[in-house]
Order: structure tokens, then sequence, then C-alpha cells
């Protein structure tokens, strides 16, 4: 009885052992019986060995878990350094594309990161200074390396590209920690106590540097910005000096041509050309041989100009806006026979029109070729409006009290 109680009491550390095997490490208790008594204890180190296969099972999954999410984000940042790399070798929609897919590869690249340096903090034991330098590092290399892609956008200079090493580095030394921390056998080649301050000291060093580079470049580009209008505004008062020069050295006999170009929007001047031309002494003949040629310009303003609707005006007038219908009768497949594709073009002479009729020109040819046109298109309400417009032209000039012409 008594050699019972002294082996009962011989087996009391291993009991012990076995209430604490998720406690201790593999060294202690996954090790195999080596003594007489161990081995005359089936049932315990039964349960022993069930539970240290569980906890490599475990450890195993772990393991397996920790490299598929570190394979994923290396797969993450290259593509994002690739589309750092890239951002501006392609046109402006293509550099945009790209932009877009290196911050959301940031995102992702660092939302893993986070993910391993949770994993790996929860198998290495580390100081708290290092953990809460940590917490508020990794974000702030995500911010950097955001940073760094801004400062690359548009920077086509290759000298301007260095600041690309703060997204090489930083993630790397990341995962690299990462790695250290959930394998044990790496910490005989560097110890923590070079390893913590080493990589995070220069992650904060790292993510720090672009913030100020970033400021710089603003500022460079604010400061291009309001040299580009000083330069532009001087640029456009040159122009409109030249204009007016242009302008006032015309005389009362000019060409209505020369007069008109002063119309254009571009010289912001339209309201005093019109008033000019409508002096010429030559107008009318000019506008008869603006006509002939087929110049836009005289029938987009032929309402404006103070002319007389005579019968050779009249005539070439319809046969320039009789040829301008039957140019376009051809488009209407290209426009999808959709006819608010085409009404900018068509409409283009409505006014000119107008006046004509309201002068007592029938343009018969005209509108019946400007019919035709119409007619190729679907059904639509822009072009029910445009055929009453044309209608309207034809009732007009009916009713003049000039003879059709």
């Amino acid at each position: 009885m008594s050699r019972f109680k002294a082996g009962e009491n011989s087996y009391a550390p291993m009991l012990a052992s076995a209430g604490t095997i998720r406690e201790t490490s593999h060294a202690q208790d996954c090790r195999p019986a080596t003594t007489v008594r161990e081995l005359r204890w089936p049932p315990l180190w039964g349960s022993l060995y069930h539970a240290c296969s569980r906890s490599r099972s475990v450890s195993r999954t772990m393991t397996v878990t920790f490299f598929v999410w570190l394979a994923l984000g290396v797969a993450c940042w290259l593509a994002t350094l690739a589309l750092a790399a890239t951002l501006n070798n392609s046109d402006q929609a293509g550099n945009g594309l790209s932009y877009a897919f290196a911050m959301i590869g940031i995102v992702m690249t660092w939302s893993i990161i986070a993910f391993l340096l949770v994993l790996a903090f929860r198998s290495a034991s580390a100081p708290g200074w290092v953990i809460t330098l940590a917490v508020v590092a990794t974000p702030l290399s995500a911010a950097s390396a955001m940073t760094v892609v801004n400062l690359l956008k548009g920077n086509r200079d290759f000298a301007g590209q260095w600041p690309i090493a703060a997204l090489v580095v930083a993630p790397l030394l990341l995962m690299l920690f990462a790695v250290w921390a959930t394998r044990p056998g790496m910490h005989a080649l560097v110890s923590p106590r070079v390893m913590f301050p080493t990589v995070w000291l220069s992650i904060v060093a790292l993510s720090i540097i672009p913030f100020p580079l970033r400021a710089a470049q603003k500022k460079r580009q604010a400061k291009q910005r309001q040299t580009e209008l000083v330069a532009s505004s001087g640029r456009e008062v040159s122009r409109k000096q030249a204009w007016q020069t242009q302008f006032d050295a015309l005389t009362d006999s000019a060409h209505l041509r020369e007069v008109l170009a002063f119309a254009s929007n571009e010289s912001n001047m339209r309201d005093v050309a019109l008033a000019k031309a409508r002096t010429l002494s030559n107008r009318q003949q000019n506008a008869l041989q603006m006509l002939q040629q087929g110049e836009t310009a005289l029938m987009s303003d032929l309402r404006n100009l103070a002319l007389n609707p005579t019968p050779e005006l009249c005539t070439l007038a319809t046969e320039f806006l009789r040829l301008h219908a039957v140019n376009y009768q051809g488009r209407a497949v290209w426009d999808d026979k959709r006819f608010v594709v085409a009404a900018q073009e068509l409409d283009k002479y409505l006014y000119g029109m107008q006046w004509l009729a309201e002068g007592g020109c029938s343009l018969r040819t005209a509108l019946d070729a400007y019919r035709v046109t119409a007619q190729a298109y679907d059904d639509s309400p822009e072009r029910a409006q445009f055929l009453a417009r044309l209608d309207v032209f034809a009732t007009t000039a009916a009713r003049a009290t000039l003879p059709a012409r």
C-alpha cells in the first residue's frame, strides 16, 4: 500500500502537467515517454498525446493561414508598385485609372499587413512601447504610401521618382517583421532587442519623409498655376489689343468679310463688329460675293447686316441653303437616324431663313431640300418642330408684300 502511495505521489507532477498542457510548450509536454513509470500510465500519456496532436494541428493551420495571407500581401504590394511606377505612361484616362487602382492596392496591401501583424504579435511577446509604435506606424505608413502616389502623379521627371522607395521599403519591412515574429527559430539570427527598434523606428522615419515633400510640391504647383494664370492673362490682353488695333484700321470701304471676322466670339467684339458692318458702303455687293462663294459667316448673321432682300440676294441665298440641305442628306445613317444629333447643324441658318422669308423670298427649293433631309430621320419631337418651322417660313414668304422670287 505504501509502495502504491509512493508511486501515486511520484505521478503528481505528471498529472499537473496534464492539466496545463494547453498552457505549456511542445518541448515540455509533447515529449515521448522515456521512463518505466511513464510507460505504466497509458491513459495519462494517451491524453497527453491527443492534446499535443491537436496543438500541433492548430499550429500547422495557423502557419498555413499566415503564409497564404503573406502571399496575397506580396501580390498586392507588387501590383501596387507596378501601378505606381507607371502612373504617367498612358493618356489622361489611363493615368487616372492607374492612380485609382494604385490607391485601392494600397488599401488592400496594408489591410493584409495589419492582419499579419496581429498574428505576429500573438506569436511573439513584445514590449508595450513596440505595440504602441506599431499601432501608430502601420496606418501612418499607409497614409505615407498614398502621399507617395500623389507625389508621383503627373511627375514625368525620372529624378523625381525616388519617393517610390518608401513604397518599396516600408511594406517589405513590415512583412519581414511578421515572418520573423512568427518563426521563433529566426530569433537566434536577429534578437528582439535589435529587431524591434530597427524595424519600427525605420518605418516611422520612412513614413514621415513623403509628407514635407508633398507640401513642397503643392506649394510649387500653386506657384506654377499662378504664373501660368498671369501669363495667360497677359496673352489675352495682348490678343485683344491686337484685335482692336486691326479693327480700328478698318475703313467704311472695307470688305464685309473683313469686318465679320471680328464678329466671332473669339474677339469679344461681336456687337461692335456688327455695328461697323451695317455702316459699310459696299456691304450689299460684298454680301452677294460671299453668298456666291458659299461663305457661312454671312448666312449666320444675315439678319444683322441691314441688307436689302433683293431678287438677286434671294436667289443666291436660296441656292446656298439648298446646297447646305443637300450636303447633309446622306448623314442620317451616321447619326443613327436621330434628328436630335443633326438638329444643331440643320438649325444653324433658321434665323437667316426667317429674315429671307419675311423679306418675301420664297425659298421653295431650299425648304423642299430641308424637308427631304429631315424626313430621312426617325420621327421625333425635334424633327416635327423643325418641319413646322419650315412650313411657317413658306407661309410667311407667301404673305410678304414683295413678290415671290
